[in-house]
């Protein structure tokens, strides 16, 4: 063969592979770089002996060189096409199962429908391919009267701007479409309208969402009402608790600045009701307390959204000590709700602070340690040094809760049933059963931490000082001999060169 016919055909072939790759890298939405390569080496190997062909031996190049890219172009073409076809089947089963259950329309700019889901398209009372190439507003405007899409009525002389924006708009818009059937049944059609971009400009769109019938609305609604009569309740509930509660209990809403408090709290320290401004609960707590309790409401932030502070506040009769913890929550509103202690032992009270005036006397404290005689334990008697210089630095409410809440610290982790007694102004007495807590005593002890404690009261950094005289009753078992001794032990804690605040009497 002396012509260039059959090498020119084998370029034209190796072409064609060339566009048949291109075309399934298209379709996989990557590049087929060892295959596209190949067949443009073989496509450029071809040329260039399409060029020399008449220097070149014709009886090889026929027999051999051309057969053989022949057979591995036709490998190449084999491969793509099998492929194509797989891929195709597969896009076909997926088509089919969203165009069976989904409800979808692909529209193209001038809003007709180029494809159409048999379910969407069952709206419409059509099949697929008798909706093809019709205006979508047109098919729906046909079917269902009283159309409002998106709180809009549309009628014939406006329906036809309905998808307007989307033609503008790179983002998904939503529709919502109310209507009446032939029936006169209320219908909703939820739509998300997605376009579609090509180099920068709308070259069609695709809607998307699901459909509400009046049985599915009605049934919606009642799920509704059912949900809001279980959120009503549950308020209701909330609301009964947190009114009988021991707990003095408020709410404080920054972004109108009200408050809601509870009963516990407008009866202890006689608010106007539970629905107060905060200015009228701040004018309630302690002019010196004031700008630190301020300060620390303003500081509050995601990271740092809760506080534990102690202050003055006023109730019916005078100033008193409260502890208050809380937090600031951030939501729909932005709330601080405040939890002031109110147990028995840190309530408001106007007849003293309830911690020291709950303790017994040391009549009581001779009929305990007489009790107790059979079992092995260790009084401790205890002082405190410098409440004096606290009271006419700090005013004597000040003293009274440092005290209590020491008190109720060495309650808590050294003291079994209630055994804590006040046997004078500044002296108090208690006593230990349990033998670990008197090893954790005497360890904190050696700490020298325990007797000198911080604590902070509104913007003040308080130190309490105290000393402790300790006599266990395998030394003597008379009560008032205890009680003698566990003062003589406390006593030599004031020796000059006694550097301890404690003293174990041997």
């Amino acid at each position: 063969m002396n012509t260039l016919l059959y090498p020119l055909s084998v370029v034209l072939l190796s072409i064609f592979l060339i566009l048949c790759l291109v075309r399934e890298s298209l379709e996989k939405g990557r590049l087929l770089k060892l295959r596209l390569g190949v067949a443009c080496l073989i496509t450029f190997s071809l040329v260039v002996i399409l060029v020399i062909y008449k220097y070149l031996v014709l009886e090889i190049m026929e027999l051999y060189v051309l057969p053989t890219y022949i057979v591995i172009i036709g490998i190449l073409l084999l491969n793509s096409i099998y492929i194509s076809i797989k891929e195709y089947k597969i896009r076909e089963v997926y088509y089919s199962c969203v165009t069976e259950q989904n409800y979808f329309c692909y529209l193209n700019k001038s809003d007709k429908i180029r494809n159409i889901s048999y379910a969407f398209a069952s709206l419409f009372n059509a099949t697929p391919g008798q909706l093809k190439n019709n205006r979508f507003l047109d098919c729906l405007q046909a079917r269902y009267s009283n159309l409002i899409i998106n709180e809009n009525k549309y009628n014939s002389s406006n329906i036809s701007h309905v998808f307007d924006a989307i033609k503008t708009s790179k983002s998904d818009l939503k529709l919502v479409i109310r209507c009446l059937d032939l029936q006169g049944n209320d219908l909703e059609i939820c739509l998300i309208d997605r376009p579609i971009i090509n180099n920068n400009k709308f070259v069609g769109h695709v809607l998307f969402g699901k459909t509400l019938d009046s049985k599915t609305l009605d049934n919606q609604e009642e799920e509704l009402n059912s949900k809001n009569i279980k959120l009503e309740m549950n308020k209701l509930r909330i609301t009964t608790i947190l009114q009988n509660s021991n707990d003095s209990i408020y709410f404080y809403n920054l972004d109108n600045n009200s408050v809601w408090a509870n009963n516990h709290l407008v009866d202890t320290i006689g608010l106007s009701g539970n629905a107060i401004s905060y200015e009228e609960l701040k004018r309630r707590i302690h002019p010196d307390d004031l700008v630190f309790y301020n300060n620390t409401i303003e500081a509050l932030n995601k990271e740092n959204s809760t506080y534990d502070v102690k202050y003055r506040i006023r109730d019916k009769y005078d100033y008193t000590y409260v502890h208050e913890r809380g937090q600031k929550v951030y939501g729909p509103q932005t709330e601080i709700i405040g939890i002031i202690l109110t147990d028995k032992k840190t309530s408001l009270n106007k007849s003293g602070n309830p911690v020291l005036d709950s303790l017994r006397s040391e009549e009581e404290l001779k009929t305990a340690l007489n009790t107790l005689s059979s079992r092995a334990v260790e009084l401790v008697c205890l002082r405190f040094e410098d409440i004096r210089i606290i009271n006419e630095k700090y005013g004597r409410q000040t003293g009274d809760q440092i005290m209590a809440d020491y008190i109720n610290l060495i309650s808590k982790y050294f003291v079994n049933d209630n055994l804590f007694f006040r046997t004078g102004g500044l002296e108090f007495f208690f006593i230990m059963t349990d033998y670990k807590k008197m090893e954790r005593l005497k360890a904190e002890l050696e700490k020298g931490v325990i007797t000198k404690a911080p604590s902070k009261y509104g913007e003040n950094n308080i130190t309490i000082h105290t000393t402790m005289g300790i006599i266990a009753n395998t030394i003597v078992k008379d009560s008032n001999k205890l009680i003698s001794f566990a003062r003589q032990s406390n006593s030599f804690v004031h020796n000059e060169n006694y550097t301890k605040d404690y003293n174990y009497y041997e």
